[in-house]
Order: structure tokens, then sequence, then C-alpha cells
């Protein structure tokens, strides 16, 4: 499950080395993608409703969920819901605390979303406000936020700052794999481990926020797949 402003499309680089071994529902959240809009209903509530119904209708066998950013907070509400063989948790913001210290250095994204753009335009705006990566990651990125309702955006943005994993991970009795990077902080492993029995955590150090969708994301691939062999 992708992250707030993108698609599916996002797990591209890291879908060839699943497929083998496993069947993979890749999906578009409400308000992303070729989904449907949805009105203003853009809570983490909302996306685990539709993913939990997504299991409930098509997935014959108790999932494993991969969620980045967003999708690990989604991922997160609906393990503790329904019955999950397994999470991965792709450096999702975890803790209110840890978000209101990371939210004021982070640029504001609700206005660069929507199809009033061209694809080199917005490529070029977020090239500027979130320097960094390469050209192709942008042109992407800019592809992805053309196909994000506006609305989406600004209710992330309200209530981002609230949100908090803690009830959550109370309730999730699966192992979970932590892909630790820009957001999640030693703090934040620590008190997921002391929240949820069956945690392992792996730090990324010299990749972004982005993790299996940059050009070093291959990095996490090997420790993915380890973390999957070894489910019963």
């Amino acid at each position: 499950m992708h992250g707030i402003s993108v698609r599916w499309q996002s797990f591209l680089p890291i879908i060839p080395f699943l497929l083998p071994r496993r069947h993979i529902f890749a999906l578009d959240f409400r308000g992303h993608g070729e989904s449907g809009r949805a009105d203003g209903s853009y809570a983490v509530d909302d996306y685990a409703t539709d993913v939990s119904a997504l299991i409930a209708q098509r997935i014959k066998e108790t999932p494993i969920i991969f969620g980045h950013s967003l999708g690990g907070m989604v991922a997160m509400r609906v393990a503790a819901k329904v019955s999950v063989k397994a999470l991965v948790i792709g450096d999702s913001p975890m803790f209110s605390e840890t978000i209101r210290s990371r939210v004021s250095k982070t640029p504001s994204m609700k206005q660069l979303a929507g199809d009033s753009f061209s694809v080199n335009e917005l490529a070029a705006l977020l090239s500027k406000r979130f320097p960094g990566a390469d050209p192709a990651f942008y042109r992407y990125w800019a592809q992805s936020r053309r196909k994000v309702d506006p609305e989406a955006l600004k209710a992330f943005e309200q209530w981002f700052l609230q949100y908090d994993c803690t009830d959550d991970l109370t309730k999730i009795t699966c192992p979970v794999m932590l892909l630790q990077s820009d957001w999640i902080c030693d703090n934040d492993v620590a008190r997921a481990k002391e929240l949820s029995p069956d945690i392992i955590a792996l730090k990324f150090e010299n990749l972004s926020h982005e993790l299996h969708n940059e050009s070093r994301g291959y990095k996490v691939v090997a420790p993915i797949l380890q973390f999957l062999e070894s489910l019963e």
C-alpha cells in the first residue's frame, strides 16, 4: 500500500522480486491513481475500511501487508482489526510526538496536486520544494500527483498531526518488520517494540523516506524477502 500523493506503481521496483513466491494485490487508495474520489472522506479509517473490504471480498488467504508511509499507517489500522499474517512497514510516521517535531520542517503538499500543472511544470516545482532526488523520480511523482484528489492532501494535513499508532500496535499480534530511514526514529522503534510483541527493525541511514522507490532502494529487497521466508 502506497504513500500519500502517489499510487500503486511506487512498488514497481520491488514487485518483480516478490512475484515468484507471492500473489500481489497492489491498490490505489481512494482519491489516488485510478481509484474514485470520495467526497472528502480521506482519514486513516476510511482507507482502512477500503482495504478491509478488499481483503474480505478478494483475498482468499490471510494477507501479508507491505505499507509505505501512509500505507504503513493504514496497514497498522487494518491489522488491529482483521487477521493479518505479517506487516512490513516502510518508514511510516508512527507517534504524534515525532510527527509534531517533524511537521514544521516538512513543506506543505496540498497546493501541488491535481491536473492544473503539466508533468514538467509539476516536476520542476517538486524538485525545488523537495530537493535531493533524481529527475526521473520527480517526473514519476509529478504524474502521480496529477492523479491525486487535492482534497486528499488537504485532509491528510488536517489529521496528520493527531495521528498516533499506539492503540493499533497494542492490538497487533502478527510479526512486524519496520524499515527505518527518515521518518521512524530510534525512539519510535523502542516504543513500538514495547507495544507489540513481535517487531524487528532495520535501519537504512543512507536511504531517503522513499526507500524501495529510490535508486538505491534495492538495499531493502533482501531483508524483506528474508522476513517473508521466515513466516510459517
